[in-house]
């Protein structure tokens, strides 16, 4: 008898946890307590939807002036990437996740030299939230055009000035975002390098995930957000990036310390983060206790959009989001307090 009563106290205190984490976890995290102020902070590592959202509320504010938060990209020599598997239906490469597909060099054979390289990209990509997929054009390890596809299959044409000899090509998607009802896709038909069209097929690409200098076209997150967020329409001129070394863990807290020494941070009396979900109270009280006390410290939290019917689907891994971020932020908590 005391077995029984011993298992359903436990059965019954694991279900008060369960529920416990369900209904007040997600409020206690997804903080939202802007201050006045025209200085915003961006963390790149949180997702397009509110990297768009974050566009939308600094275009109305005439006084912006936008912190770019973000870890330094390996160099290609530093890291091991492997191919991922390339999704192909007979109608070229489909990018279902942010990565980049990249023509293999003998493709390069043949081109006619000149210090001028016409491109052409055929491709279209899918919608969500009222944004198409977007594309990056990498020439030799460095983004050089840009573009947002539309839901039709279109040329787009560019003019390459080589100044070195062509050794890597590479377009990269960095805008994926799903809701649940909408799914933001790219899908590259081919490209055509002067007069020689090359078909995206298995053979003649290979697909990573994984962000480099080479495969990104850029040295860090931050420079991969600033670019992104002047394509929507920012003015480059209030976009301000600051870059710190890549981190294993808590990269809110190793980018709050990069901020803090940053010169350009001097004389700033007050700000607003703009952070991801139930990341963004962790982001908040991190900031709140790396700078100074005289800094007023706002944050922007922007409610995911997604269909009831996912989440619906989806309460096992919101559960374990729920318990992760939750046991991160009281280890962050601690981490800050008692380390610095």
């Amino acid at each position: 008898m005391r077995k029984k009563i011993r298992w359903l106290f436990f059965l019954l205190s694991t279900l008060l946890v369960v529920v416990f984490t369900f209904l007040w976890a997600p409020v206690f995290l997804s903080i939202h307590h802007p201050v006045d102020s025209s200085n915003y902070v961006l963390e790149s590592w949180v997702n397009a939807y509110e990297r768009e959202e974050a566009v939308r509320l600094i275009q109305n504010d005439s006084q912006a002036r936008v912190y770019i938060i973000g870890q330094k990209f390996p160099v290609d020599d530093d890291v091991e990437i492997y191919p991922e598997k390339p999704v192909y239906h007979g109608n070229g490469i489909w990018l279902l996740a942010n990565s980049s597909v990249v023509l293999e060099p003998e493709l390069f054979d043949g081109l006619p030299s000149g210090d001028t390289l016409q491109v052409i990209v055929k491709a279209q990509g899918t919608f969500a939230a009222g944004i198409a997929a977007h594309c990056n054009l990498i020439v030799n390890g460095k983004k050089v055009h840009s573009f947002f596809t539309s839901d039709n299959l279109e040329n787009f044409w560019f003019h390459l000035n080589l100044n070195e000899q062509l050794k890597s090509i590479a377009l990269s998607f960095d805008n994926d975002f799903y809701t649940g009802s909408e799914d933001r896709n790219l899908n590259v038909y081919s490209i055509q390098l002067a007069d020689k069209e090359i078909l995206m097929n298995p053979e003649n690409v290979e697909v990573y995930k994984c962000e480099s200098g080479k495969l990104t076209g850029f040295s860090s997150g931050s420079h991969q957000m600033k670019s992104y967020l002047s394509d929507l329409g920012v003015d480059p001129g209030i976009l301000f990036t600051v870059v710190f070394e890549p981190v294993n863990y808590n990269q809110t807290f190793a980018g709050a310390k990069a901020f803090d020494s940053w010169s350009n941070t001097k004389g700033i009396g007050s700000l607003n983060l703009v952070s991801s979900g139930i990341h963004s109270r962790r982001t908040w009280v991190t900031y709140k206790k790396v700078l100074s006390p005289d800094v007023e410290v706002g944050i922007y939290y922007f409610e995911p959009l997604v269909s009831s019917k996912e989440k619906s689907k989806d309460i096992l891994n919101q559960y374990q989001e729920l318990s992760e971020e939750l046991f991160s932020y009281v280890l962050s908590w601690f981490q800050i307090t008692f380390t610095g």
